[in-house]
């Protein structure tokens, strides 16, 4: 038996943790306090406020069933946005990056496909074409349309352009030619442009044809099953 939080007992350290998580949503408005004192740990656990073995974002979500030309995308930053969300990988949470250096917004909804491991040592990056922004950790069907490859830090760092397959005024595209010139440009632009406070340059190649995305999407998913199979985490 355990004493906590207002004289509160619990019955092992585990439900004590589960409280006290629950408390630390509180500060955001998540829970009341009564109910965050009163909640019992199996009782959050079926609600998904916390479990101990919760759903990784890049390790448990599947990649699709149609790859590699649809799969699906976790968004980590809204289109608007000038806050540069990553995933935790070992977590699964998103931790602040930081707060973009230059006065730009993120052009697309940001994140990565599931279960893949690119050159940079990181989840394969996707930008999400959509009208709305999208929140963070939404899980989205999308189609690739293009490539945009980057040279940052001495890495390649590819990224797929997508459009949104439930979004009716983007599903139409079958390749990035296709959109409006001036939202290409504005694409291109922004990852030419918002690292150039912090003193850092980046080099961005013009867009490519869908079917080069499709090989670095392939190679991703390949390149994540083998290190998996070596006890990559």
């Amino acid at each position: 038996m355990f004493t906590g939080f207002r004289g509160a007992r619990y019955a092992d350290s585990a439900e004590r943790l589960a409280v006290h998580r629950c408390l630390d949503y509180n500060s955001s408005s998540f829970l009341p306090l009564r109910t965050a004192v009163a909640i019992p740990l199996a009782l959050g656990e079926s609600f998904g406020v916390f479990s101990s073995s919760m759903i990784h974002p890049w390790h448990d979500v599947t990649p699709g069933e149609h790859l590699p030309q649809e799969f699906n995308a976790l968004v980590e930053i809204p289109m608007g946005s000038s806050v540069k969300y990553e995933l935790d990988k070992r977590t699964g949470l998103l931790r602040l990056d930081r707060v973009l250096y230059s006065a730009v917004y993120y052009p697309a909804n940001y994140g990565f496909i599931p279960q893949t491991y690119a050159e940079d040592d990181d989840p394969l990056d996707v930008l999400v074409l959509c009208q709305e922004a999208l929140a963070p950790l939404t899980l989205v069907t999308a189609r690739a349309i293009g490539l945009m490859t980057m040279l940052d830090g001495g890495k390649p760092d590819h990224k797929i352009v997508a459009v949104a397959v439930g979004d009716p005024e983007f599903n139409s595209f079958r390749e990035a030619a296709e959109l409006p010139s001036h939202r290409l440009s504005m694409l291109r632009r922004f990852f030419q442009d918002y690292k150039q406070l912090e003193g850092k340059q980046v080099e961005v190649d013009e867009f490519q044809h869908a079917a080069e995305a499709l090989p670095i999407i392939e190679d991703a998913l390949q390149r994540y099953s083998h290190l998996r199979r070596r006890g990559f985490h």
